[in-house]
């Protein structure tokens, strides 16, 4: 298992799922830093071994519309390289958030990680199978 850090994100590859971790800190998303992280996270979803993205809000109550763009941003990509993207830990402020803007229909929000990483899986498992 590999982990990478950045000022905004921690990520952790688990065979091919890719596990990332805003910080609690993405409530005041902005400046050079957050583009260049922005962009080191779209890396690792790109690599190829990737099949499946789970985002950790573990450490976020509250997120604005910079962590929304970000996570469209991640999962247009996940989606390009074939991975699916899910989201666990999500407080119920933050679901209500997605509620809001209507992005809670793109990503499945899971009750722990084991089910999130088995759910992602075994949809990129049926995906690839029907390619």
């Amino acid at each position: 298992m590999s982990t990478n850090s950045t000022k905004f994100f921690v990520t952790e590859r688990a065979g091919e799922t890719l596990i990332a971790f805003p910080g609690g800190n993405v409530r005041s998303l902005a400046g050079p830093e957050f583009s260049v992280d922005r962009a080191a996270l779209v890396e690792e979803i790109r690599h190829p071994e990737v099949r499946a993205v789970v985002v950790d809000f573990a450490n976020v109550e509250f997120f604005g519309s910079l962590l929304l763009d970000t996570l469209c941003m991640a999962w247009k990509h996940a989606r390009e390289c074939g991975a699916g993207m899910g989201l666990w830990n999500v407080s119920p402020l933050g679901q209500e958030i997605l509620r809001k803007a209507k992005l809670n229909v793109l990503w499945p929000v899971f009750p722990s990680r084991d089910q999130a990483m088995e759910a992602l899986r075994t949809a990129s498992s049926a995906n690839d199978s029907a390619s």
